[in-house]
């Protein structure tokens, strides 16, 4: 008896706009409902982001609900016609056909709505689920859907949905959502069913999160509460047969279970052997897995034994050493470590460990039988014997597919085994146990939003090693986690202020937490909670911009932050509301608590400043239990959630239109912080309003608009002022401004015709807005990487003067403030080195007080990138020394420009991102036969063959990174003329 069930209860869905276009895919799970005394049908139950589209403010999923909707049965043909219509069942649960509020987007239990087949038969006869009553913490369960949509079916052209391949365990339960802990989910799953060991529906998969930490989904029993308040009760059914009479065996009642569904012995049952043997295609890899069910028992056929085939597999294993950022330090060979394989999904007669040599390097000989041309090698690498230089540490293998043998126990990282091929090179590295919470952070923390798209968000990164773990692993990597975040960045009560002495002035925030409020609905001030805001001038409360009617908002507000008890006072008016600065002012008649001070200008011109955020946070459900802890008894209660100042950034491309630049600052927010004050510690005033928080790293970065920027909407402006807010400009702003300036790049520097800046390919008339001149050198910005996208240099060699380093400090140039660059705490306690693109070197000539000036500019950290201190004390210097000194040592005169090689998967730190290569071009003055040359340079940071970023040794030479001037136009966006 071959299990087929869930198979056959998991269809897929699609979503079309008016033109027929497919926008959306993803899952859906057949339920039997009896609707009040209407005869029981088959339904389906998915996730309301899988047929939305667009919301208004670009966030996928949120959007309206698509003008079609079409479903697919598992087990049939796949093609567009046979996509049965399907619509949503508004009366078993009332849904928004329009955008999604902006404040709604955080509740994953609402994330869920019905539909109804279009097809008489199918409402009929549709095979469906048994609900589970429970589950329970360490359950094993199992998800089932359609990842990458149609691609996932087009290989058979049946529609059979894919189990996760990986093991995924329930972390808990709470408000009806079920966290899990796993990782093998993808996009196209959402709407698919989460099932326990007994095949029983446990609940709705909705998003994945962070890679191995955290999935999340509906729970199943809860939405069986909902359809029952709504009239809809659920139906169980005793085994069918298929193609069998229909017998009336139904049985109505919203807690039963029912037995699971199994393949016949009929070998004519063809619909369900093929859903079966398309399945195990996709879940196993092969046909091997149904040889069994198709080729029956016969005694007169005698099996022929296979001779034996060997495999070789080559493995270099190597020890990591991680950097206080997280990122890979060092890599050195793993040696004298006993190396073996583990199988997984074969048969092995023989398999032959071996011992690494000084280099790392071994090779494991498997005997097995000789495999179908559907058949996989496959299993995982095992350190067996832990060598000497990783005794004392209980080490983890972190390459994927790898363990550590731990006396007769395996720690296997991630559980999917490595298909093997004969000669294969595999890498497989360790790391100290220690060492993994800051590597794991550092490489695949969560990256969720405050205000979540419906679909996994990941930071991208080219280290990507902790791809998978297992739940011991992530719950003592998330409890440690836990741990900092409650040291470092604590979200504290009122009455903790006198206690937090580690942060400077946070007792004066006491007088301004009486005058901090939340937005609620005023039919249910106790349960709903639309967000924070605070109080700007008498009678006037500033918020988040929101879209819900003003006469069913009020604000609360608490004479007393110490106590829970509130007082709802009724929105009158909106006075302003902006989607572009996306806040809004309200008009609260009786509100009479002392009003909040405004900055009107930026206080943090190279100040390491610090902040709290004043809000009303609610319990993120889409966070692991240990890290929700940080929030403990703080639901929907007043907080303050201190953090450090990290600068600013764009909220848009180089040459696009816009409003502000954003503020930014890791304390540990939440959902239902939207609006609050971000209080500038050392003034006490209000340097922003708090709208966006993301992770990335070990950090919650936030994202506010700044209190400045809203001066500059006139229409705002005029509001505040007339309703009597208050402004200040702190005196620190002017005496840590640092003027710089100078005459700049010099295009016609060299003989023989003009040099000009290079132009970026798109908007080049963005160039001067983004154009800072120095003594000798320019630097272009890009806002929205807060680094130089490129810089162009004079140098003079025949005039180079000797200047002691020693004279100079890295400034802030005032002129840019932290818009456009990143600061030293960017720098501070890590392995990046503040890496010159201008050499302070090469622009130290002239006269000495000329190059003085220049080599003091050449400290601002506009000029400086985060360079690895093995590229910048080693190749990079390298070719900096070789401009000045020998490289066309007939040539005094130079042209140099430099800079940061920008792509998407460069790793994110501190909520920017590393880029993993720099280019160099030199221009050199005509020789006596008149000709220019020119040499350019790429060179990468980081060695990222083996999906690990590890710096390269200092010991490499530039010239083998030599390279052209299109090369170089081709990664940077930029066209450079007349080099020549």
């Amino acid at each position: 008896m071959a299990l087929v069930y869930p198979f056959d209860t998991v269809w897929y869905v699609e979503g079309h706009n008016a033109y027929g276009q497919v926008v959306t895919s993803g899952s859906a799970v057949a339920v039997r409902l009896r609707h009040g005394d209407d005869p029981a049908e088959t339904y389906l139950l998915t996730c309301s982001h899988v047929v939305r589209g667009l919301s208004s403010d670009r966030q996928k999923g949120h959007g309206e609900i698509l003008s079609s909707i079409k479903v697919w049965p598992p087990g049939r043909g796949f093609d567009d016609d046979d996509g049965i219509a399907a619509h949503i069942q508004q009366d078993a649960k009332a849904t928004d056909l329009n955008d999604v509020p902006v404040d709604k987007r955080l509740n994953v239990t609402d994330d869920w709505l019905l539909l109804r087949i279009d097809d008489d038969t199918r409402r009929r006869g549709a095979d469906t689920v048994v609900w589970a009553d429970e589950v329970s913490a360490g359950q094993s369960v199992a998800v089932f859907g359609y990842p990458a949509g149609r691609a996932s079916i087009s290989d058979t052209n049946v529609v059979v949905p894919t189990k996760a391949p990986q093991d995924i365990t329930v972390r808990s339960e709470s408000s009806g959502v079920v966290q899990l802990t796993g990782s093998a989910t993808e996009p196209g799953m959402s709407g698919g069913g989460i099932f326990d060991e007994h095949g029983n529906f446990v609940g709705l998969h909705r998003a994945k999160y962070a890679g191995a930490i955290q999935l999340h989904g509906v729970y199943a029993p809860k939405i069986r509460q909902w359809l029952s308040e709504s009239d809809y009760l659920v139906v169980t059914e005793a085994p069918r047969l298929p193609d069998a009479e229909e017998a009336d065996t139904e049985q109505t009642d919203g807690l039963a279970s029912g037995t699971l569904r199994e393949q016949p012995d009929d070998p004519m049952n063809w619909r369900k052997l093929i859903a079966w043997i398309s399945a195990s295609v996709l879940v196993v890899g092969g046909l091997i897995a149904a040889i069994p069910y198709l080729i029956p028992d016969n005694p007169d056929i005698v099996p022929v034994e296979p001779t034996s085939q060997t495999t070789h597999v080559r493995l270099n294993a190597s020890l990591l050493t991680i950097g206080e950022s997280g990122f890979v330090k060092e890599r050195t060979p793993l040696s004298n470590a006993k190396i073996s394989i583990h199988p997984s999904s074969f048969d092995a007669l023989r398999i032959v460990p071996t011992l690494t040599d000084e280099n790392g390097d071994s090779i494991v000989e498997i005997d097995h039988p000789p495999l179908t041309s559907q058949q996989q090698l496959k299993g995982h690498f095992v350190v067996l014997d832990v060598p000497d230089e990783l005794e004392g540490d209980s080490p983890y293998a972190t390459t994927e597919h790898g363990a550590v043998m731990e006396g007769e126990s395996l720690r296997m990282l991630r559980m999917t085994p490595r298909v093997f091929a004969d000669g294969e090179q595999i890498e497989l590295q360790v790391v100290p146990e220690k060492d993994i919470p800051r590597f794991y952070l550092a490489s695949v923390a969560p990256s969720l939003a405050d205000d979540p798209s419906g679909n996994p968000v990941y930071t991208t990164s080219s280290h990507r090693v902790f791809a998978d773990i297992q739940q011991t692993e992530a719950d003592a990597t998330l409890a440690l986690w836990s741990e900092i975040l409650k040291r470092q960045r604590p979200v504290l009560g009122p009455d903790d202020l006198e206690r937090a002495d580690e942060w400077k002035n946070i007792e004066s925030l006491q007088p301004l937490l009486n005058s901090v409020c939340y937005a609620t609905d005023t039919n249910r001030p106790e349960l709903t909670y639309l967000g924070t805001g605070f109080v700007v001038a008498k009678d006037t409360v500033i918020v988040a911009s929101y879209s819900e009617p003003v006469d069913q908002i009020g604000v609360g507000l608490s004479m007393n932050p110490s106590d829970e008890g509130h007082r709802v006072f009724p929105v009158s008016d909106v006075l302003f509301r902006s989607h572009d600065l996306q806040v809004a002012v309200l008009d609260v008649p009786g509100i009479e608590t002392e009003p909040l001070t405004l900055l009107e200008k930026n206080p943090f011109i190279g100040d390491q400043s610090s902040i709290a955020v004043l809000g009303y946070p609610a319990i993120d459900h889409r966070l692991p239990p240990e890290v929700n802890e940080l929030f403990n008894g703080r639901k929907h209660r007043l907080s303050i959630m201190p953090g450090k100042l990290l600068g600013f950034r764009s909220k848009e491309e180089f040459g696009s239109t816009k409003k502000y630049v954003e503020l930014t600052y890791d304390a540990t927010t939440a959902g239902g912080v939207g609006g609050a004050p971000v209080v500038d510690l050392a003034s006490g005033a209000v340097a922003g309003i708090h709208l966006t928080g993301k992770w990335s790293g070990e950090r919650k970065i936030g994202g506010a608009v700044p209190t400045w920027a809203l001066l500059e909407d006139e229409e705002l402006a005029a509001v505040l002022r007339d309703r009597g807010a208050k402004f200040a400009t702190p005196a620190r702003v002017n005496d840590a401004a640092f003027a710089l300036g100078g005459n700049g790049y010099d295009s016609e520097f060299l003989s023989g015709g003009t040099v000009p800046l290079p132009l970026p390919k798109e908007r080049p008339e963005k160039l001067e807005q983004l154009k800072f001149d120095y003594p000798h050198f320019t630097v272009v910005m890009n806002p929205r990487h807060a680094l130089a996208w490129y810089t162009a240099c004079n140098i003079d060699r025949s005039d180079l003067k000797r200047i002691s380093r020693a004279r100079f400090e890295f400034v802030v140039d005032s002129r840019g403030g932290l818009t456009l660059q990143r600061t030293n705490e960017y720098y501070n306690n890590n392995e990046w080195d503040r890496g010159h693109l201008v050499s302070s070197s090469s622009v130290a000539w002239g006269t000495i007080d000329e190059a003085t000036k220049a080599k003091n500019a050449a400290y601002a950290f506009t000029n400086i990138t985060p360079q690895y201190m093995t590229f910048n004390q080693g190749v990079w210097l390298n070719l900096e020394d070789a401009i000045l000194s020998d490289l066309e040592p007939d040539s005094n005169r130079i042209s140099v420009f430099s800079g940061p090689v920008f792509s998407e998967d460069d790793p994110v730190y501190r909520g920017f991102t590393i880029p993993q290569a720099f280019w160099k071009i030199a221009v050199f003055a005509p020789r006596q036969s008149g000709e220019r040359r020119v040499l350019a340079w790429i060179i990468p940071q980081f060695d990222t063959s083996n999906g690990v970023a590890i710096p390269f040794p200092r010991e490499r030479e530039f010239a083998e990174f030599e390279t052209t001037v299109e090369a170089v136009e081709q990664a940077t966006y930029l066209v450079f003329r007349r080099l020549d």
